[in-house]
């Protein structure tokens, strides 16, 4: 459980919070395979919660590319998302990532299915196991799974490297397990769940999250399902450099099992409760900024239970005249086969998540250099193997692709009518070394509109090439407000608070979700020039608070600085000094919006609520966001500014 506090630059928050400022308190917990709410709703807000100041920004050489790629902004759509070195510099939805009665946009809310990118979060795991001195490059199946035969011999760097020949020898052979005659998934393999009436094939689909469990169900068929696969001497010197590589689904079932089976000798709940923790979210101080909550193996046991998920479509006329929007969605077809399950494509996260770990395993935060050159060096040979020309040279989770100089991945999960394929949901993950002026860019892209990650990866250059044909260009804010209200409207007028769209403004980056137990009202005296707070709404509640010379400025703006918010946060007291705010007053006066708070806050106040030993882990999580704590009254240098973006009240009278 951790909480968190606003400051330093950008992001988005949920639910109820104080005043002036606001603090936000929120529970990051790991994702886990039974019962209810198996994906906590926190994590998708609070990474949500850090992204909401893009809503009011456009890059237009960016959204050119995407909006004439798209179909309009009423069919299914993409999510972009842009880093330079180690900033995420936008993030931006196009179309809807829901269609029908219950339609919705794309935004920075929104969890997209990223098929085998997921590929790459297992490499990463895997390195970071091999950083802990938990797992070697030459550990075999057998030493961690009960998998007999040649696929038992395989060793982890081969299967990372697609060298390993696992699941057969091609590629469509190795895209599926073959299920063992009468093991749990054979059984199961075109049953529907989870159905009450069949308790059976809805567990045995539960077990099947966990790539570990999934080895019992084929040992016997995949065990000697292994095509041998030679070395390869890329450099000419007489010695191997890498394996001749057949694109495996199997083999990275098999990887990340191996990585599930290690976490939980070290207590881990197995290979999913690993990558969240440890890959999503890689810093031990849960105030870090940066952190990726929003992870999640998608699964249909959770097509209800995640937040704002982008549903997948294809064209049902498959090009044959009009589109004709299908659905096609990845948390309902994974039963047949479930060769996506998890490690070798099964994540879903949000746009926010997928380019802040994008910009993490660049600066070397996720796994150290060393491990990011082994990741990036050309291992799998896919160009030279049995499958020639489908995909160019693969490291360790990652395609080279030095003809356009970058690494990246793609994923995709769809289907096929004869010759035709469509990709219901897809994604790319891409980084471009020195792409402007020394400086990294990283492109991420996940869509839900039948159009494939081939396709995503050719507009990610695209992106990269417009920003290298203007590259002092930057998004710019598209809000502008013409109001003119009456003060009568607004003095001596009660609002309630709602902090549902609000985001961080100041410190970057921090984890944040608004954990007030009452929402807050405030009260404007602009003859007094005063602006009270109160604990509750309406007329209740005990005064938080009060905000001195307040104004309604010629701008339309009400106004106040000046003065402490006391807000209880469970049952702890957090006090905010030198508290200012603004808000947009609409026309008539019922509503304030564009609303912006900031004050000072201390880290003694935010240590307890943030369940930390000592309130140097908050100011250092402060640096890292790139602000810093200074003094506070008594001398002590553990204060620091904090900021919201984007609350909104609405009268009550």
């Amino acid at each position: 459980m951790y909480t968190v506090l606003p400051r330093a630059s950008i992001r988005r928050l949920p639910l109820a919070l104080l005043g002036a400022i606001a603090v936000l308190t929120g529970c990051g917990q790991a994702p886990k395979q039974t019962g209810t709410d198996q994906v906590p709703d926190s994590n998708v807000a609070l990474a949500a919660a850090k992204d909401g100041k893009f809503n009011t920004l456009a890059w237009p050489m960016v959204d050119e590319i995407l909006i004439d790629w798209l179909d309009g902004p009423f069919a299914p759509g993409c999510a972009v998302g842009v880093s330079i070195d180690d900033e995420v510099v936008y993030l931006k939805g196009y179309g809807r990532s829901r269609l029908g009665l219950d339609a919705q946009d794309w935004g920075v809310q929104t969890m997209g299915a990223i098929g085998s990118v997921s590929k790459t979060f297992t490499a990463m795991a895997a390195m970071h196991q091999r950083e802990q001195g938990w797992a070697d490059f030459e550990d075999q199946v057998k030493d961690r799974l009960p998998i007999n035969g040649a696929l038992g011999n395989a060793m982890l760097i081969r299967l990372l490297s697609h060298g390993a020949g696992a699941g057969g020898g091609s590629r469509a052979e190795a895209f599926a397990p073959n299920w063992d005659a009468g093991s749990p998934m054979q059984q199961c393999a075109n049953v529907v769940t989870p159905d009450p009436a069949d308790p059976f094939c809805t567990e045995a689909h539960r077990a099947a999250m966990n790539p570990a469990a999934l080895a019992a169900s084929y040992n016997g068929n995949e065990a000697n399902n292994v095509f041998a696969l030679a070395t390869v001497d890329d450099d000419g010197n007489g010695s191997p450099d890498g394996w001749q590589a057949i694109y495996s689904n199997v083999g990275y079932q098999v990887a990340g099992g191996m990585v599930g089976a290690v976490a939980q000798v070290h207590g881990y709940a197995g290979y999913e409760d690993y990558v969240w923790k440890e890959i999503g979210r890689w810093s031990d101080n849960p105030l870090m900024p940066g952190q990726a909550t929003s992870l999640a193996i998608t699964h249909e046991h959770r097509a209800d239970d995640i937040p704002n998920r982008a549903v997948g479509y294809y064209d049902g006329n498959w090009g044959a005249g009009a589109k004709n929007w299908t659905q096609g969605d990845p948390w309902e077809v994974t039963t047949a086969r479930a060769s996506w399950f998890g490690p070798s494509g099964g994540w879903a996260i949000t746009i926010g998540d997928f380019t802040r770990l994008l910009a993490a395993y660049r600066s070397n935060q996720i796994v150290n250099a060393n491990s990011r050159h082994w990741m990036e060096l050309r291992i799998g040979h896919l160009d030279q193997g049995p499958d020639p020309m489908n995909l160019p040279p693969y490291g360790l989770g990652l395609i080279i692709d030095d003809v356009n100089g970058s690494r990246y991945h793609g994923g995709d999960i769809g289907l096929s009518n004869g010759n035709q394929r469509q990709s219901t949901n897809s994604a790319v993950w891409s980084l471009w070394p020195e792409a402007i002026d020394g400086q990294d860019v990283g492109v991420a892209l996940m869509c839900n509109n039948g159009r494939g990650s081939g396709s995503l990866y050719s507009i990610a250059k695209d992106v990269v090439e417009a920003i290298q044909d203007s590259p002092s260009s930057r998004p710019v804010t598209t809000q502008t407000h013409a109001t003119a209200p009456d003060q009568r409207g607004v003095d001596r007028r009660r609002y309630t608070l709602d902090s549902s769209e609000a985001y961080v403004l100041l410190p970057d980056g921090l984890p944040m979700l608004p954990g007030l137990i009452q929402p807050l009202s405030l009260e404007a005296n602009l003859a007094n020039g005063v602006i009270l707070w109160r604990e509750g709404g309406g007329q209740a509640g005990s005064t938080a608070g009060a905000l001195g010379n307040a104004r309604l400025s010629t701008r339309g703006r009400l106004e106040a600085s000046g003065g402490m918010v006391s807000v209880r946060v469970g049952q702890l007291p957090l006090r905010l000094q030198q508290a200012a705010m603004s808000f947009q007053v609409a026309n008539d006066g019922t509503q304030l919006y564009d609303g912006q708070a900031q004050a000072i806050v201390d880290a003694r106040d935010v240590a307890p609520l943030a369940g930390l030993q000592s309130p140097g882990q908050v100011c250092e999580a402060v640096a890292a966001a790139g602000s810093d704590c200074r003094p506070c009254d008594d001398g002590a240098k553990l204060c620091f500014g904090a900021a919201l973006g984007g609350l909104t009240a609405v009268r009550d009278r």
